[in-house]
């Protein structure tokens, strides 16, 4: 993983103040293609997790958190927040 990220994902663990259920990190090229990560992913580059979540509000307490510990990157799915540190403008996006 990139330096400092694991360290801000304990952060956020710390300030939700529950574990976090890690379901994917970093991924070598082959295992990205295979599952259809797009080509770019910051799971490549090893500044990206999923994180999964059981109901709206968990989802909403992460998100929140998240923005709180400096995330630039947040993808909102059903089952999962996927969180990275893109170098471009922060954004926020639906799966």
């Amino acid at each position: 993983m990139a330096d400092g990220f694991i360290n801000q994902l304990e952060a956020l663990r710390v300030r939700l103040g529950d574990p976090i259920f890690i379901t994917s990190g970093f991924r070598c090229s082959n295992h990205n293609d295979a599952i259809g990560g797009h080509s770019r992913s910051y799971h490549l580059q090893g500044m990206a997790v999923d994180i999964a979540v059981a109901d709206s509000k968990q989802r909403a307490r992460i998100i929140f958190a998240a923005f709180e510990q400096g995330f630039t990157g947040i993808g909102i799915a059903p089952t999962f927040i996927h969180l990275d540190n893109r170098q471009s403008q922060a954004l926020i996006w639906l799966y």
